[in-house]
């Protein structure tokens, strides 16, 4: 049998000869397995030439062929298989355990009509009251979705048959109330769903109070630089769009917060939470938090958890989170409309060839051929028969446009890879400029808000909803946020961690929101930087030391004190017998500054000399005074902070100069003090456990900015302007009570005359907030 009979056979579309490779390895299983009895085989059998290959070994393929021939697995337990195929990649078919690999991809599973309908009756006894009360409105993809999750390995298409079966029997026959509006959302008091990072601890969705406090701040302020139209004013090209859309909201503000799941949050996005919260809350309205998941490929679960636990963190409130993914059975039933309506065509152009059409303006060979070739095609890209990069749906816009957006964008493509939320159910999925204007109408979003590079695509957005004739939000663009010394492109963001640069997305250099929480960035410091930085359509760049001053502000009440010292130089105080026992220890304020009789005024940490021997900076003791030079030098005097005034008598010094240690004596009677050593400035110390025992020792890492050149943008090569001395890591000399400091998770710290720290549970270190002072000392 020729290849073209063995394709025609299998039922796959005529173009998979045009893939050699992928030709060859289907006539080669189909050598071993023949040709399965049902159409249902066939299209497995093609799935495991098409698809298997990017996760299973070549010596294995014959063997999954053997097990989708004979329907032993079908297409729910395709994915356990070539999961547990991928981890055994390197087992010769001989050495497979034939057991373990058919109990991990459920072989011989199987559910009568009757189990599933006991699964789906408990779906919607759990979802009775929603379902009451949308009725055939109701979205049916989470009824789905739940039930098939508690039947692992179950056939999808026999679960939504009894589902729907279950639900007409419920609902009855469909009435005038099914055939309208679908009735408003109730809102729940602002409470997202899942859960989500608070302050110093987890809370759900809530958020913690002083983010949720800074937030409320950047509402308020948000209503007073930007205003738009009213949801009313909104005009559609149907009246009656308009009178839907505020029948369903009753007239609010509805925007959403739309991250990609392809990475960590950062920066950048704490102004877009800010604008899109921040506008909704101010008037009056609700925010949604979706997940803008068309990309399989680079989407990841510890993403959304992510991105919902920022979220939340900042004290922002969705007033529910959804997926893009949520959608994919509507966006694909608009996408066969756009075909039959003549506006949309499977296109057989690669990449290259469609990239080349659009500049040079040409059409594709295929715009024009007949609708009904290009629904059974599409069906086909659904159905797995045509490979990757063998066929997209194109919008057919205009070709002429000045506009490159409105140059036939691809609304679809075929990805063989499983979805992180709706699993191998789909294997075609929608583009940005597909999905993102029709879920805004869906979700019946009054003013879609996005950075200016999307400005381009605000004609191609308006263009879509008009030809599917569905409601169209207000589309506005504002400038993205650019801070001297940081990359906020997920791109570069992901090529740090990939290549090694930093430790991960929540490394504290990082500029990811999770990093600038390990970095001991607040949530209250966060929003009043973007409140500051503020809304326009200019493009600026804004300093990092406007970051760092807001930091400041907030860490300035909430810090508690402590006298650590980071370049220790030991201090031998010659009559420390000079003191009473009760003297030689002090009562350091964790707050100095706090009024008397509050709370914080009260609050005081030991501090002990009585070991005689202590440790204080190497920068506070000098061979050679100076006019301006307030530390210790021979025969000078200082005061230690919160104890005794001493005197320098005598230092060591090693064969090159330095000095290694420094021999004071307390000023017993400091009424002997004359000139300017009757008032000694201060330095602060730490006191040795014992005479042979130094203090406790923490790790302590301080941080610079991750790139040397303000404008990283403009650098010729961004990865070699990576500052290698972004981090430096010290052993910190701590009084006793720092090692439970260390225990509390998040804990603000100021390190006295030197800078603000947070415990890093998981590092178990100390990491450096940002200097008591703006400095240029940004390296």
């Amino acid at each position: 049998m020729d290849a073209k009979a063995v394709i025609t056979e299998l039922g796959c579309h005529p173009d998979t000869l045009n893939n050699t490779k992928l030709t060859q390895l289907i006539l080669e299983l189909h050598a071993v397995v023949g040709t399965p009895a049902t159409p249902s085989a066939c299209n497995m059998l093609y799935e495991v030439a098409a698809v298997a290959p990017k996760h299973v070994a070549d010596i294995h393929l014959p063997f999954l062929a053997g097990y989708v021939a004979d329907e032993r697995i079908r297409k729910p337990q395709f994915a356990a298989a070539t999961k547990w195929l991928k981890k055994n990649k390197n087992v010769p078919v001989a050495e497979l355990d034939v057991a373990a690999f058919e109990k991990a991809s459920g072989v011989g599973v199987s559910y009568t009509d009757e189990q599933i309908g006991a699964a789906v009756a408990k779906t919607l006894e759990a979802h009775a009251e929603e379902l009451q009360r949308m009725r055939y409105h109701m979205k049916t993809g989470k009824l789905l979705g739940q039930t098939t999750r508690s039947l692992p390995f179950v056939d999808g298409a026999r679960v939504k048959n009894i589902l729907d079966a279950k639900i007409a029997e419920t609902l009855g026959p469909r009435t005038a109330f099914d055939d309208g509006p679908p009735p408003a959302a109730p809102v729940k008091g602002g409470k997202g769903k899942g859960k989500g990072k608070g302050g110093k601890g987890k809370g759900k969705g809530k958020g913690n109070e002083a983010g949720a406090s800074a937030a409320a701040e950047v509402a308020e302020t948000t209503a007073e630089k930007i205003v738009f139209s009213a949801p009313e004013e909104n005009e559609q090209d149907d009246p009656k769009l308009l009178a839907e859309h505020l029948a369903t909201t009753g007239g609010k503000v509805v925007t959403r917060f739309p991250p990609e799941p392809n990475g960590f949050p950062h920066i950048g996005h704490a102004k877009s939470m800010g604008l899109n919260f921040g506008y909704a809350k101010a008037k009056g309205g609700i925010c949604y938090l979706r997940y803008d998941d068309t990309n399989p490929e680079a989407e990841k679960p510890e993403y959304y958890k992510a991105i919902r636990e920022a979220v939340a963190w900042l004290g922002h409130e969705p007033v529910a989170v959804t997926k893009a993914s949520d959608y994919f059975e509507q966006m694909y039933a608009y996408a066969e409309q756009l075909i039959l309506s003549g506006h949309a065509y499977v296109c057989h152009q690669n990449k290259a060839e469609i990239v080349e059409s659009r500049q040079k303006r040409t059409n594709s060979p295929w715009r024009d051929r007949p609708a009904a070739e290009s629904l059974k095609l599409f069906r086909d890209m659904r159905k797995g028969k045509i490979g990757e990069g063998e066929a997209t749906l194109r919008l057919k816009m205009d070709m002429q446009s000045d506009n490159p957006c409105m140059r036939d964008l691809i609304a679809y493509r075929v990805k063989f890879h499983e979805h992180p939320m709706a699993g191998d159910a789909w294997c075609v999925y929608p583009s940005y400029d597909f999905e993102h204007c029709i879920v805004d109408a869906l979700e019946n979003i009054t003013h879609s808000l996005c950075t200016l590079e999307f400005g381009l695509r605000r004609e191609s957005y308006h263009w879509l909803l008009k030809a599917l004739g569905i409601y169209r939000p207000v589309v506005w663009e504002y400038s993205r946020l650019n801070i001297t010394h940081v990359v906020v492109s997920k791109r570069k963001l992901r090529a740090l961690v990939e290549d090694g640069f930093v430790d991960g997305w929540d490394d504290p250099r990082m500029p990811t929101l999770s990093g600038l929480r390990r970095r001991g960035y607040t949530p209250a410091a966060i929003n009043k930087f973007v409140d500051l930085v503020g809304v326009t359509r200019t493009e600026n760049l804004v300093r990092y030391e406007l970051l760092e001053h807001c930091l400041r502000e907030d860490l300035g009440n909430i810090a508690e004190r402590r006298m650590v010292v980071l370049d220790p130089l030991e201090v031998i105080i010659a009559n420390v017998d000079a003191v009473a026992p009760a003297a030689q220890t002090v009562a350091a304020a964790s707050f100095p500054n706090a009024a008397e009789g509050t709370p914080e005024a009260a609050m005081t940490y030991p501090a002990s000399f009585a070991a005689g021997k202590i440790y204080i900076e190497a920068r506070d003791f000098r061979l050679n005074d100076s006019k301006k030079y307030f530390g210790l030098a021979p025969g000078k005097v200082v005061r230690l902070r919160y104890g005794p005034v001493v005197r320098a008598v005598a230092n060591d010094v090693d064969a090159a100069g330095n000095v290694t240690s420094v021999t004071v004596e307390i000023v017993t009677d400091e009424s002997t003090l004359t000139g300017k050593s009757k008032k000694p400035k201060a330095i602060h110390w730490v006191g040795w456990v014992s005479p042979t025992t130094p203090p406790a020792q923490v790790a302590v890492r301080n941080y610079g900015v991750l790139f040397k050149s303000e404008n990283v943008a403009a650098a010729p090569d961004w990865r070699a302007d990576v500052n290698e001395n972004s981090r430096v890591d010290l052993v910190g000399y701590v009084p006793p009570v720092v090692l439970n400091d260390l225990k509390v998770p998040e804990k603000h710290l100021q390190f006295e005359r030197v800078g603000y720290y947070v415990t890093d549970v998981k590092s178990n270190a100390l990491n450096q907030c940002c200097e008591l002072k703006a400095t240029n000392a940004l390296f």
